[in-house]
């Protein structure tokens, strides 16, 4: 939201298509990792769309941040209600069987929840040291900061 001052309500109907585009793969009898490839795929495809076809022509027009806002959240109703149109508000569940239990210091935690927390975990580290240490990464720290003169530098 700070490099782009948009709060972009899209991407969370986006997040919720990927593992149904990954369940439709897996029922269609993709293996797994192809699957994967389809839901990135699917939720990149349909990001980027989402930008070209409502926030650039918005931003073009210099459209105030509240008007990105209910944009944005009408993609995200619309995105969302295609969701439950194809595949019902019913649970989904991408595995068979029972997930291994793990008991931390007297926390149970499960096996996919221990791989979603290194995972996110070893991906904000990434981000960090990206926008920390790369020419690229610092330009987006002077876009948030600063726009106007971002766009009169030559880099």
């Amino acid at each position: 939201m700070r490099q782009t001052r948009v709060f972009y309500l899209a991407l969370g109907a986006i997040y919720t298509l990927a593992p149904y585009v990954l369940l439709g793969a897996l029922h269609a009898g993709f293996p797994w990792y192809l699957g994967v490839s389809c839901a990135v795929l699917a939720a990149v495809s349909l990001g980027l769309a989402v930008e070209e076809f409502i926030h650039w022509p918005l931003e073009r027009r210099r459209a105030p941040a509240e008007v990105h806002f209910i944009s944005s959240l009408g993609a995200f109703l619309v995105i969302g209600q295609v969701v439950v149109l194809i595949w019902g508000n019913d649970a989904q569940v991408l595995r068979t069987g029972v997930d291994a239990v793990y008991d931390v210091a007297g926390l149970r935690v499960t096996g996919g929840q221990v791989v979603g927390a290194v995972v996110a975990i070893a991906m904000l580290t990434a981000t960090f040291a990206w926008l920390r240490w790369t020419t690229i990464g610092l330009q987006f720290r002077a876009m948030a900061s600063n726009p106007s003169l971002l766009a009169t530098s030559r880099t």
